[in-house]
């Protein structure tokens, strides 16, 4: 079935993800704001922006708010006395929010 995305349909999306997402991405915010990381909305473009001492990486809003991507992923886990096995874990919005959260530090720490 083929969905069309139109700007209606696209805003209810989005309002749906931010949503759901909330506690996922306000923790990250908070957390990055307590070491001077500030985070805005760019309303001329729609991205979301984190900014420190002049210096600002900008993002997305659908990668942001996770409107798309991976949702499980796959490790090689120890099971007993010399035997793996690859088993499948859900990749939750914490997961998410930590990832891209290393992401941002890493980018700051760049010189």
């Amino acid at each position: 079935m083929e969905i069309k995305l139109n700007n209606d349909n696209y805003q209810a999306l989005l309002k749906q993800c931010k949503e759901e997402k909330k506690d996922a991405y306000m923790l990250m915010i908070k957390e990055l704001e307590a070491i001077g990381i500030n985070f805005y909305k760019d309303k001329e473009l729609g991205n979301v922006v984190f900014e420190k001492e002049g210096k600002e990486k900008k993002m997305y809003n659908d990668l942001f708010y996770r409107l798309g991507g991976i949702c499980v992923f796959y490790r090689d886990v120890n099971v007993g006395k010399n035997k793996n096995e690859i088993k499948m874990f859900p990749f939750t919005d914490k997961l998410y929010y930590d990832r891209m959260k290393a992401f941002i530090l890493d980018f700051f720490e760049e010189e």
